[in-house]
């Protein structure tokens, strides 16, 4: 069974110290008006917010890590619906965060298992024109390329798996893709390129599971 994961209470998102600490300084601030003065309680000011910005930011990346590895693992047990949600709050509440942004990837792949493959390419997108992570970038393609598949476009399947791999020739995924490619040839029914596909598949890559 999968462990509820903690969540920070709106009264700890809320509570701002920093802000109290500001409130403090104004008010000392008032007693001693001398310039000597002010220029200390502006560096501690200064000082005491990058201390708690810092320290926040740490939080944030803390709890984002911490709910992303809940939502994957709901997504491995197959409880996509409870996945979903946990894959939505995390890229609303931290969307700067690491886990942020990759959840843009794994909220296409859970809709993409339930099957509503116009939020699933929508979301793939996304995660392909902002996030900096080739692998992502690469995976994301790969999935636009089979959503293609699944759409009966596989005119539009060939022509993404194509830029899979000019953009990417030493990508692990190359195999796969190459099997994919196969698979929208015979769809298109284009068996000599099929089985051109098949044939270098097995050239280049022939311990693969794809080759076998």
């Amino acid at each position: 069974m999968v462990k509820k994961y903690k969540r920070f209470t709106k009264k700890q998102l809320k509570k701002d110290k920093f802000r109290e600490k500001l409130i403090y300084l104004f008010y000392l601030f008032q007693k001693e008006k001398r310039k000597t003065s002010f220029v200390l309680i502006f560096l501690i000011v200064v000082i005491s917010g990058l201390l708690y910005f810092q320290a926040q930011r740490k939080s944030s990346l803390l709890q984002a890590a911490y709910e992303f590895r809940e939502a994957l693992q709901l997504f491995m047990f197959n409880n996509f619906t409870e996945a979903l949600s946990r894959m939505e709050d995390i890229q609303k509440l931290y969307p700067k965060t690491p886990q942020g942004k990759d959840a843009l990837y794994w909220l296409g792949q859970i809709y993409y298992y339930q099957g509503n493959y116009t939020k699933a390419r929508s979301y793939f997108e996304e995660c392909l024109e902002t996030h900096k992570n080739p692998t992502l970038k690469q995976a994301s393609l790969l999935a636009i390329g089979d959503i293609y598949l699944q759409q009966n476009n596989p005119h539009k399947a060939v022509k993404t798996y194509q830029e899979l791999m000019k953009k990417y020739p030493n990508s692990f995924l190359i195999p796969k893709t190459l099997h994919q490619i196969s698979l929208a040839y015979e769809l298109l029914n284009q068996p000599n390129k099929a089985h051109q596909t098949r044939e270098k598949l097995k050239s280049l890559y022939p311990n693969s599971a794809y080759a076998k």
